[in-house]
């Protein structure tokens, strides 16, 4: 969540414009700062608070609302293609986590929590959990978030459609559009969200040489 950064150097952003995902980003940076503070407080039981903060990738699995049944939907309203825009400077990967991997280093932090609340478990520095930040992945393979969708795609019978747009032209005509359609009269908004020119499908086809990425079944992806 935190532009500019790599794992080692994270630090909390002091202002919420420095957060990728603005305030709700920065309420759970905040929300990482009051745990640390309140390590080694005494409870109510005697023994003194240990924590640590658990930072997950984007992570994929049951009950996901928004991450793969959002790209799902999109490219089911594109006519089953998910478009993939061109992208020059190499190729930005990203690496999810599975949910239930996730849980699990849950468990486990608490399991080892409560081992070094034990007077004579002595940890090793390098093992020590109280106080850390640990971020946590599995073997989920780090990939373009379109290599990712790829065995989902085909589960739905979809595919990616490779467009030969660059990326930054697709936002850049995008954001021009949204604001030309602000000058729209309602009436005219109305109008063209129920009566499209073309269907997406159609016009993904006229607008681009499209060149359709093989689907492979998901057995031999996930």
């Amino acid at each position: 969540v935190f532009l500019n950064q790599s794992e080692g150097q994270t630090e909390l952003p002091l202002k919420e414009e420095k957060v990728l995902l603005g305030y709700y980003a920065f309420t759970k940076a905040q929300s990482e700062a009051i745990v640390l503070c309140t390590r080694n407080k005494p409870m109510a039981n005697g023994n003194i608070l240990k924590t640590a903060i658990l930072r997950p990738t984007v992570m994929y699995g049951e009950l996901d609302p928004y991450y793969v049944p959002g790209t799902l939907k999109l490219a089911k309203m594109a006519g089953g293609y998910l478009p993939q825009p061109k992208i020059f400077q190499g190729e930005p990967v990203l690496q999810s986590t599975y949910v239930g991997n996730v849980a699990w280093a849950h468990a486990l932090a608490i399991w080892r929590l409560n081992e070094e609340l034990k007077e004579e478990y002595v940890p090793e520095e390098w093992r020590e959990v109280d106080g850390q930040e640990i971020y946590v992945t599995d073997d989920t393979h780090p990939a373009m978030i379109y290599d990712f969708m790829k065995p989902f795609l085909a589960l739905k019978g979809f595919s990616l459609l490779r467009t030969p747009v660059p990326l930054f032209l697709v936002f850049f005509w995008v954001y021009n559009m949204s604001l030309l359609l602000t000058l729209l009269p309602d009436s005219w908004k109305k109008w063209l969200q129920s009566h499209p020119l073309f269907p997406a499908y159609e016009s993904f086809k006229m607008a681009h040489s499209a060149v359709h990425v093989s689907r492979l079944k998901s057995t031999n992806c996930l």
